[in-house]
């Protein structure tokens, strides 16, 4: 059932309009779902606005991403259902699946190092008493 502020509009009408907002109805769903614009946690008005606009840019810049790289990127989008192999789109969260998988891809390295070569990437926190930092091994 659907519903229209114009009582003169005929179904067909009302159906086309629907048809016609529905591409960008998906787009604030999963911006706001999958980017967190739903619910920023900022105090300052700058924060209120730009939020947003950052979680729509962002979609933007995945969805350009794979379009870019649609050769590459389809080798790293998940293999799909057996009654879903012959789809020929893909959604935002197949893209952004895509763009996690090849920036993981490159932090994640595949050979093994000899421990005595790894360095440590968290720097130590100390306290005021050096005593306590080595007892805490921090």
């Amino acid at each position: 059932m659907f519903f229209d502020t114009d009582i003169q509009a005929k179904p067909q009408q009302i159906i086309e309009r629907y048809s016609a907002r529905w591409s960008i109805e998906v787009t604030n769903r999963e911006t706001k779902q999958l980017l967190g614009a739903a619910g920023p946690q900022c105090r300052r008005e700058q924060a209120v606005m730009r939020t947003p606009l950052f979680a729509y840019w962002s979609y933007s810049f995945v969805v350009l991403w794979f379009v870019r790289q649609f050769t590459t990127t389809k080798k790293l989008v998940a293999d799909p259902a057996p009654w879903y192999r012959k789809r020929r789109n893909y959604t935002f969260s197949d893209m952004l699946a895509a763009a996690r998988r090849s920036h993981f891809a490159r932090a994640i390295s595949s050979e093994a190092r000899d421990i005595n070569e790894l360095t440590k990437i968290i720097t130590p926190r100390y306290t005021l008493d050096f005593k306590q930092t080595k007892i805490a091994k921090l």
